[in-house]
């Protein structure tokens, strides 16, 4: 971390708070309250409890470790853990990579002659480092008594966990085409893939709301073994919803091995687990469970769960849904139903707007049907306007708005229509080959704590992380949509 923002000279230089009257006397007296602030931004390399004890506890700590810290006692966002604990130093803003598609053919020749030539096939592609921060406040007040330490800590662990949660999010979910603030997760990466023909469709196995059991990993696997990727190196990474209802199946069809040892001993294994590890055809792949894959539910609700709410300050206007139309298609996998829809619009800062809903103009979808939008911008304020639209779905039926259900996300700009592709309430899964050759987490800079001006009673800071996660062979990344909870 740069000691130099937290530097306390007698000027107060770095630290924002230059003519801000009474404030250095604060910062220079012994135990000065922004001292110990220093302290609690800076974070040690124990990343135990049990190793930092007596004079340990007072050391000064920096708040990349902070992240260390928070890997050791909150596991929640797993993927961000995993990302953060195997990255690697990004040295620019734009991190440019090349790609072998594909290896030039070998040729037989007559004696004497040359084979023909073909050159092998490369691609030059890039990355560019985005943005996670937070801000955060202590009042002055704060700093002149006694609880200034246990406020700011939990402050301080609050925006880490913020950072660590979006992280995770994007690492998943994230699509610079419709938020350009964002890097490119996992779904996108595979979804271009298979657009742009490097990919195959194979790589999205469709459960249509049935529970996950052992032959459907075994064809992701399979998909990722047909482009020479390591069987024996991935990592299955799935909601715990989807995981206890992995265990219901392999229960409900009774897959166990029996092992007997001598005349009484008798074991029973469950066949496909071992462990909190998937045994599929080509080996073993850890399962890591991310609550962050549970299935979205309704739009943000105020505190006191009365309201939908708009989140963030630079958050665009609601949007105007100009019509919902039903039209045939005979690809429709659309159930037949009257519908509510509630549509959400959504910014480059990634803030998001109140919805707008269809609630008393119930859109009927006949058989072999889809509900078609036109949505646009309601209005927002320069700079703040729609890129794309979250659109969610209930049952006519009901009135309670905790009912809608997430479906998708869409461009701004154009049409687009639920075709019934996205069950709502089912979870995502992510089966990845596990190497750097895959996939990485760029760091430009660590975590790191920058004073903001003192424009009111308060100490403001940004909280801030640079990075993008590289996604360098999409290929061996298979993704499970629709995961249910109906039985097989």
């Amino acid at each position: 971390m740069n000691e130099q923002l937290l530097e306390t000279g007698e000027s107060g230089a770095g630290l924002g708070l230059d003519g801000v009257a009474g404030l250095q006397e604060i910062l220079m007296k012994g135990g000065s309250p922004f001292l110990n602030l220093q302290k609690a931004l800076e974070a040690g390399y124990a990343t135990s409890p049990d190793t930092m004890q007596g004079g340990g506890a007072f050391r000064i700590e920096s708040l990349e470790s902070a992240i260390t810290n928070l890997i050791f006692t909150e596991q929640s966002t797993v993927m961000a853990n995993d990302l953060l604990a195997s990255k690697e130093k990004a040295d620019n803003t734009v991190l440019q990579f090349s790609t072998l598609d594909d290896i030039g053919e070998a040729y037989t020749y007559e004696e004497g002659g040359a084979p023909a030539e073909e050159d092998d096939d490369y691609s030059r592609k890039y990355k560019l480092v985005k943005y996670i921060g937070a801000i955060g406040v202590v009042t002055n007040v704060l700093l002149a008594t006694n609880n200034l330490v246990s406020a700011r800590e939990e402050k301080i662990r609050r925006k880490n966990m913020a950072i660590k949660r979006k992280l995770d999010q994007l690492a998943y979910f994230g699509d610079s085409s419709l938020v350009s603030t964002e890097f490119d997760g996992l779904m996108a990466e595979v979804q271009n893939a298979i657009n742009s023909g490097l990919g195959t469709s194979s790589q999205i196995v469709d459960l249509r709301g049935k529970r996950p059991m052992l032959e459907s990993f075994n064809e992701g696997v399979n998909a990722i073994e047909n482009v020479a990727g390591s069987t024996g190196n991935l990592r299955l990474y799935m909601s715990p919803t989807s995981y206890k209802n992995f265990l219901s199946e392999l229960m409900a069809q009774k897959r166990f091995f029996i092992n007997g040892r001598g005349s009484q001993d008798v074991d029973a294994e469950i066949q496909g687990l071992k462990l909190n590890r998937l045994v599929h055809y080509g080996g073993e792949a850890e399962i890591r469970r991310d609550m962050f894959l549970n299935a979205r539910k309704f739009p943000r609700r105020n505190t006191a769960d009365n309201a939908f709410i708009a989140s963030g300050d630079k958050a665009p206007a609601t949007p105007t849904i100009t019509s919902v139309t039903p039209t045939a298609d005979a690809a429709s996998l659309l159930t037949a139903a009257t519908y509510d829809y509630a549509v959400v619009a959504v910014n480059k800062y990634g803030h998001k707007s109140v919805p707008q809903e269809t609630n008393g103009a119930d859109i009927v979808i006949g058989s072999g049907q889809k509900a078609v939008f036109t949505v646009v911008d309601g209005g927002s304020t320069s700079g703040q306007e729609a890129t794309a639209f979250e659109v969610y779905r209930r049952d006519s039926a009901s009135t309670d708005p905790h009912d809608y259900r997430y479906l998708f996300t869409a461009k701004a700009g154009a049409t687009f229509a639920d075709s019934g592709q996205t069950i709502p309430d089912t979870d995502t899964m992510f089966l990845i080959e596990w190497s750097k050759d895959v996939l990485v987490y760029k760091q430009l800079l660590d975590l790191t704590l920058f004073p903001l001006a003192t424009t009111v009673d308060s100490i403001r800071w940004l909280q801030r992380l640079y990075g993008t996660l590289m996604v360098k062979n999409p290929r061996r990344v298979v993704v499970f949509k629709n995961v249910g909870s109906i039985p097989n």
